[in-house]
């Protein structure tokens, strides 16, 4: 252990990876890595902050709660303030010893140091924090950092040479005190004049940051400045004319001179993408949005030559991936250049909304731009609706269903489609559910809608003929005109509530999983069955959460678990499902006097793209179920047919 303590300390990416196989190699207790790490750290100075930390995490393993309490306050109280000459320049920081111990303000700095950090996956952690420390009643630290919000970070949290993204750490305090204030709003009233100070400014400011401090003011007011409220709400709004009209895209692409920019723009992606957008709000090209943004870069005190120098100091070869902005997408590793790119177009933003008129667009105005930056939706983070996989075995189970004799194919077990629409949770509703393993794929598709008792055999018959499905009879697809006009409407049971935006910044939440990646949206009740339960948009949202109140009958969950985390079985699976108590779908059916017909799909197949070997025969199946209400017995009768499958 000691000889690899050096060695797990330098580690990065794939620390715990690492660890945990060194010690399926070479089994040792605590009390040996603890020894092993005190070691190391006591003869070895130079090591870096991060790495002092990893080092604490593991010592306090074998610590009693007592004992690792005490470590917790020395490492805030005595060792923080002693910066390792490895984190900066030691000779230059030393002077600076004096300053540092008078400095009451630590674990403030720390936090602000990585909301500031060039990876959002550190960002979200450090936003983490302060969310954990809210929940726990500590709002000190949250109130602390107004304090140096607009101050320079001290030079000994800094590595020399480096460039501190502040205006992304301003966006990423406030998007955290935004959530704090939805659920603790009298918390904050002692810092509200701040927050107002940034809404109600006059001069230019970041758009984001005085939208984002606009609507934190909004939840504040109504506790200590009502009157404010309406000139809050107003407080961002643009000049607005009808009569403005707007320029095409390939107006907006117009190229002239480029050659008075101080700063060399990316005309490639941000200029066509980030930039029209500001472009297209305000009737402008986008060369003339990129003038303004060089003014701004250079009040930045920002050059392209400085930006190729933090790229090689502080830049290492596998982020370079994570660094791009191609087709307008916000980079998980920002870079010097793309900060500036990206937070000079908010300066010019807030300048166009005080001296542009808007063009009035039905698809795009500045108030969705601005909102689709925004964290998660409704004031509730992304990862808050990230749920486990919901508790039915056959989901959990990560192993192939197959036969080998005479030749090597899927087996669907028997009874599936039955036992995973009426399972222990309740009856499925709606589900999705994908997942991958052993170089196979496995996918599974629930849908449900209420219908006539008098239609569900004719209902069948429709389904049967190739290429027709549920969603063909639904009323909402005829209305769009999607599909001729059937004989009868069956009325979905499920639908999507709503969309995350593509821009939303704690897309890259690390506690997310992937799943935004895997599907952008949150599933739950139709309008008709959500106002059957009295239930409203905006609560139904509520209890799609994690936390959300397990007395309700419906529960929806939402999952990703991607490859990367499942060990050395290398498994993943993502997905949605939403589920409603027996006894409460018992009473909707009474009442609507109908029945409820389930499609389900299935299908067990090889991934094509990564398998090698002899493949195996895919197994497929359509199943039609349907449920109806024996009145006289007042319970469930369930009906089932088996449709032919088209292999392609």
């Amino acid at each position: 252990m000691k000889l690899f303590a050096r060695e797990l300390l330098h580690l990065y990416d794939g620390y715990e990876d690492v660890y945990n196989t060194l010690l399926a190699i070479f089994p040792t207790n605590g009390q040996v890595q603890y020894e092993a790490f005190l070691n190391y750290v006591a003869n070895h100075i130079e090591i870096y902050d991060e790495q002092l930390v990893k080092t604490i995490c593991r010592m306090s393993v074998v610590l009693s709660s007592e004992e690792a309490l005490e470590l917790l306050h020395w490492a805030t109280d005595n060792e923080m303030v002693h910066v390792h000459p490895a984190s900066g320049d030691g000779a230059d920081y030393n002077i600076k010893v004096s300053e540092i111990k008078n400095d009451k303000h630590d674990v403030e700095y720390f936090i602000w140091r990585l909301l500031g950090h060039k990876d959002k996956g550190v960002r979200c952690k450090a936003a983490h924090v302060l969310l954990r420390t809210a929940v726990l009643g500590d709002f000190d630290i949250i109130k602390n950092i107004v304090q140096i919000y607009n101050n320079p970070l001290p030079i000994w949290y800094m590595d020399e040479k480096n460039y501190f993204f502040i205006e992304s750490a301003r966006i990423w305090y406030l998007a955290t005190c935004l959530r704090i204030a939805k659920t603790y709003s009298k918390s904050l009233v002692s810092i509200y004049p701040f927050f107002k100070s940034i809404a109600c400014a006059e001069n230019i400011v970041h758009a984001l940051q005085r939208r984002l401090a606009r609507d934190i003011c909004l939840l504040l007011a109504p506790y200590c400045d009502a009157d404010s409220i309406d000139k809050l709400s107003i407080c961002d709004k643009c000049i607005e004319h009808d009569h403005v009209s707007g320029m095409r895209k390939y107006q907006r692409e117009s190229i002239k001179s480029s050659e008075s920019w101080k700063f060399s723009f990316d005309t490639t992606d941000t200029l066509r993408y980030w930039y029209d957008d500001v472009a297209e709000i305000f009737g402008c090209t986008q060369n003339e949005v990129a003038n303004e943004c060089d003014y701004f870069v250079a009040q930045f005190g920002v050059t392209n030559e400085q930006c190729i120098k933090w790229n090689k100091n502080f830049l290492r070869q596998e982020e370079y991936q994570k660094t791009y902005n191609n087709h307008g997408h916000i980079p998980t590793v920002e870079t010097l250049e793309k900060y500036v790119e990206w937070h000079s177009m908010f300066y010019v933003a807030d300048r166009y909304r005080q001296t542009k008129e808007q063009i009035r667009d039905d698809y795009q105005s500045y108030e969705s731009w601005l909102n689709g930056y925004l964290f998660g939706v409704n004031g509730l983070w992304c990862f808050e609706f990230r749920n486990h996989v919901p508790l039915l075995p056959f989901l959990w189970d990560f192993s192939k269903t197959v036969e080998i004799k005479p030749t090597c194919w899927y087996v669907i077990p028997e009874h599936l489609p039955k036992k995973l629409t009426d399972n222990s949770l309740g009856i499925s509703l709606d589900m999705e559910y994908s997942a991958h393993f052993q170089q196979s794929n496995r996918y599974i598709r629930i849908e449900s809608a209420f219908v006539k008792k008098d239609y569900i055999n004719q209902l069948v018959t429709e389904l049967e003929n190739p290429n027709v499905a549920l969603f063909d009879f639904y009323q909402k697809n005829h209305e769009y005109g999607y599909h001729k006009k059937p004989m009868f409407f069956a009325h979905p049971t499920c639908e999507v509530i709503t969309t995350f935006s593509d821009d939303a910044l704690d897309k890259k939440d690390l506690l997310l999983k992937d799943y935004l990646t895997a599907s952008n949206y949150l599933m739950g009740l139709s309008d008709n069955l959500r106002k059957d339960l009295n239930l409203s948009q905006e609560n139904q949202l509520l209890h799609t959460r994690v936390d959300s109140n397990s007395d309700f009958p419906i529960q929806m969950y939402h999952w990703s678990e991607p490859e990367n985390e499942s060990g050395y079985e290398k498994h993943s699976t993502y997905g949605n499902m939403v589920v409603i108590e027996k006894e409460c779908l018992l009473e909707i059916l009474k009442k609507q006097n109908q029945a409820i017909l389930f499609e389900v799909l299935i299908s067990f197949e090889d991934d094509s793209y990564r398998f090698h070997g002899t493949p195996s025969k895919p197994a497929k199946s359509k199943t039609i179920l349907f449920l109806k209400i024996d009145e006289q017995n007042n319970e469930f009768v369930w009906g089932e047919h088996i449709l032919p499958v088209n292999d392609n």
